[in-house]
């Protein structure tokens, strides 16, 4: 499918996760990270629940290595799950 395929898809049903969360991998490998991030962003509002929207969402940020962010978004979701959080190393 075509970036344009998943674009006609997201009309016809605009919160569906899996064709954002698909659409999102099709353009960060086309370098499009900016809209990419708008899909998982998406996807992570209609499906908060769904673990791989979050490793999605700091999938782009190391990819755009914006490190600290990434960390941020693991150790929030971490911390929100009740998980303690350690700093193996800082950044």
């Amino acid at each position: 499918m075509a970036l344009a395929d998943f674009d006609e898809a997201i009309k016809l049903n605009a919160e569906d996760t899996e064709t954002l969360s698909t659409r999102a991998l099709l353009r960060m490998e086309t370098g499009d990270m900016f809209g990419a991030l708008l899909d998982v962003e998406k996807a992570v509002k209609l499906e908060p629940e769904n673990p791989q929207m979050y490793v999605n969402r700091a999938s782009i940020f190391f990819l755009i290595k914006e490190y600290r962010i990434f960390v941020k978004q693991i150790e929030n979701k971490a911390r929100e799950l009740g998980g303690k959080v350690f700093k193996p190393c800082q950044l």
